[in-house]
């Protein structure tokens, strides 16, 4: 990772540029999708519409998704943690006294997210078939440092993190994210009691 000083960036919204330049490259995508005769799905839902503005229906289903995207970058991280087999060693009380703090890299923590919402148009106070279904993906790697006390992880600096990623629809590429370097808002996190590696164990 480069030795500037990253963006900070909060949420999915940010990571991937999602400002109202990217909502309305998003908008051109839907239009576009809905005009191709590749497309089932998107077409079929502006269809379904009848009269109302093809540029209206995809404006619509930008900025819902928008909202959808408002998720918090650092609970993926967090989420994440207790996947990772070389944190269950913290479980072992005799080697790891409950009454202490441990400080802890992960080393080469690379995440890959997933994510498929679908969106129902709604005209008249009717829903219309089919759902809008979207593919979010992402691949976020950093070397955060863990602080672990009882076998739970009572606090994490994230550090700069490296990522990329991309909205899609139908196969096609909404919104590219491109390979960077960033900072976690609020990246130094405490969580009181503590998030549980798993039941403690004495042995």
């Amino acid at each position: 990772m480069s030795g500037a000083t990253p963006a900070r960036v909060g949420s999915l919204v940010q990571f991937f540029h999602f400002d109202e330049k990217g909502e309305k490259t998003v908008q051109n995508g839907l239009e576009a999708l809905a005009s191709s005769s590749a497309s089932v799905m998107v077409r079929g839902a502006f269809a379904a519409v009848g009269a109302v503005a093809p540029d209206f229906i995809a404006a619509s289903l930008a900025s819902t998704l928008k909202l959808v995207l408002d998720t918090p970058l650092k609970g993926i991280f967090v989420g994440a943690w207790n996947l990772r087999r070389d944190l269950q060693k913290f479980r072992n009380q005799k080697e790891y006294p409950p009454e202490e703090t441990f400080d802890y890299d992960l080393k080469s923590n690379e995440i890959g997210y997933a994510y498929k919402p679908g969106i129902q148009l709604v005209i008249g106070g009717l829903p219309v078939e089919p759902i809008v279904k979207f593919e979010i993906s992402a691949k976020l790697t950093n070397t955060p440092k863990l602080k672990i006390r009882n076998a739970h992880i009572i606090g994490a600096d994230l550090g700069s993190v490296e990522g990329r990623g991309a909205i899609s629809c139908e196969g096609a590429v909404l919104l590219n994210r491109p390979v960077g370097e960033f900072a976690v808002t609020d990246s130094n996190l405490w969580f009181g009691s503590g998030l549980a590696i798993g039941s403690p164990r004495t042995g």
